[in-house]
Parts: C-alpha cells; structure tokens; sequence
C-alpha cells in the first residue's frame, strides 16, 4: 500500500503536533524554558526578601535615636518605638493606628483632629484612626508610651524622650 503525498503531509502535521504537545505539556513553568514569575518565588523568596530589608531599615533609624522624615503626597507607616516623640512639620497628617500615647501642644494650641472636628489641647490621648494634623511648624505632634504604629503624611523628626 502506497501513500499519497497529501496522506504523508497529514501523517506529518499529526506526528509534529504530537511533539509540540508533549514539550509543552512537560515544560516545567518558572525554569528557563518557561521564565514566568510564579506565584510560590513572590511568597517564599521575594516578599521575605523585601520584609528584611524593611525591617532592617526601620531598626537602622530607630537605633540611630532621633531621625527625621518625609512621606510627601503619600503616608508612610511608620514603627515608633515607645517613650519617643513625633513632631510634625505644618501640615503633617498622623494617623494612630496602633499603640497608646498623648498629644504635645504648645500654648499656641494643639494637634487638630479633623475627624472629631476639635483641638486636641496637650495630654490628651491620642484617638486611634483619626485623622490628625500639626496646623504649624512649632514643636506639635504625638508622644508615645507603648509601641505605635503611625501613618504620616508630612515632614516629622522622631526623637526619644
């Protein structure tokens, strides 16, 4: 039995589409085959990555004592350390998300709370999850007695009491 050349070109594109499908079908995704990002390399080794250096950023300015910031347009969260003062720059936005402390004042008046719509005068604890802001450059801002988490949006200089 004879084969026609249109039966060879059949059997050819069959036998090529055979192999195409099992490389594909065996290619291991994430090698150098196949170089996409997976979603275990994020996990177990880029996020952890990231979080270390994170991490040893935030105790390098904590450890240094006093240090000073600037978040711009965008909060940072920021890890203070208790027994330490935020000062805000006129304008700075905190946002207490976690820990305890009270509010510094001057005799010019105090830290303005936009969500309860007040002045928070000197001493007074500072409400966690509101909106806060230093209306001047005169020495205004948060001073914490527990491990606290703040958003600031501004310039701040975090100095240990």
């Amino acid at each position: 039995m004879k084969l026609s050349n249109r039966h060879k070109f059949m059997l050819l594109v069959i036998v090529v589409s055979i192999i195409i499908s099992a490389i594909v079908a065996f290619a291991a995704p994430g090698d150098s085959d196949d170089p996409l990002v997976t979603l275990s390399y994020i996990t177990d080794t880029l996020m952890p990555d990231i979080e270390q250096q994170i991490d040893d950023k935030i105790s390098e300015a904590v450890s240094s004592g006093s240090h000073s910031g600037s978040a711009g347009g965008t909060y940072s969260l920021v890890n203070i350390k208790a027994n330490h003062t935020v000062i805000g720059g006129e304008g700075t936005e905190f946002i207490l998300r976690m820990g305890s402390g009270t509010i510094v004042a001057t005799e010019n008046g105090g830290v303005a709370d936009l969500t309860a719509g007040v002045d928070l005068p000197h001493g007074t604890a500072i409400p966690a999850n509101h909106m806060l802001v230093a209306p001047k450059n005169d020495s205004r801002g948060l001073k914490l007695d527990r491990d606290a988490i703040v958003l600031i949006k501004g310039t701040y200089t975090v100095i240990p009491d």
